[in-house]
């Protein structure tokens, strides 16, 4: 286990790409930070990157719990409440912790964090060997050793953008293709009850990683595309089946509770669905008249 922590004489040296400390195959320990990653003593918030190179851990991060395994790491940033622990008997890691002006300006321009995530790394021995070189050029005697440090992060921050940023967009087609399975069976089973575990399962992915997953290629979250594709399927029984009432339409189109039906149309639509097979019919009726009416 290798850890090395910054001094606060050396924090206060004009690093372009600075970092506060450096850990190279660190048995990882519970850590709780109910007020998210802050160092009160000093000034700055920091940013964590934190690599899992053996064993196996869990992060929880806004109320959610997520594992982190060989070849995922976490990229915690300042402010955000988490706690980390292990989950297998010894849990391994690298982490860097970033600080500075040039850091912090990479870390939300070009890897856009805005919260704490946990990523996959699809070239995990390069990012480690960024860190390990990290790790023992802060250790060294060398009197330039700050300055090359310096360089040093900056390799480690691109290190995350191409390993775990860059290589997470070239995946987004291929992710996006898989996701069809998803969107065919909603529209199959739309009618019926639609669990976010029934998905999971359907991808072989946890219930978290599917939510974000999805979020990340549609913009939209799950149950909120549910809805909208049912509130269609009722769009269409409304004006093709009006002998309906909205009671069994709304069952139809996969809800249990009517008034839940007519309020989630109501806020998707702008209007009841009453109000909508209504102002639809007229438009038909009148477009039907000017037909009859045409020479």
């Amino acid at each position: 286990m290798s850890m090395l922590f910054v001094s606060r004489e050396d924090y206060d040296s004009r690093q372009l790409f600075g970092f506060a400390g450096v850990g190279c195959f660190h048995s990882q320990e519970h850590v709780k930070r109910p007020g998210g990653r802050a160092e009160t003593q000093w000034v700055r918030g920091y940013y964590q990157w934190i690599q899992c190179l053996r064993g196996r851990g869990e992060v929880v991060i806004d109320g959610q719990r997520i594992a982190v395994e060989p070849g995922q790491g976490m990229l915690l940033v300042p402010g955000e409440p988490h706690e980390y622990y292990p989950l297998s008997e010894s849990w391994e890691v690298d982490w860097v912790v970033f600080y500075g002006d040039k850091s912090e300006e990479f870390i939300k321009r070009e890897i856009c964090a805005a919260s704490s995530q946990v990523y996959s790394v699809s070239a995990p021995e390069e990012l480690h060997e960024a860190i390990l070189a990290l790790y023992r050029m802060s250790c060294s005697d060398d009197p330039l050793r700050l300055i090359k440090a310096s360089a040093m992060v900056y390799r480690v921050l691109l290190g995350i953008y191409l390993y775990v940023i860059r290589a997470s967009e070239l995946s987004i087609e291929a992710r996006a293709t898989r996701l069809r399975r998803i969107f065919g069976y909603i529209d199959s089973h739309y009618g019926e009850e639609i669990t976010l575990n029934q998905l999971a399962r359907l991808m072989d992915y946890t219930p978290q990683y599917l939510c974000r997953l999805f979020k990340s290629l549609t913009g939209s979250t799950i149950f909120r595309y549910i809805a909208q594709v049912r509130i269609n399927k009722s769009k269409e029984l409304l004006l093709n089946r009006p002998e309906l009432p909205i009671k069994e339409i709304a069952a139809l189109s996969g809800f249990t509770d009517t008034g839940y039906f007519c309020s989630t149309f109501r806020k998707l639509e702008g209007v009841t669905p009453g109000q909508f097979r209504l102002a639809m019919g007229f438009r038909q009726e009148k477009s039907a008249s000017r037909r009859l009416e045409e020479p």
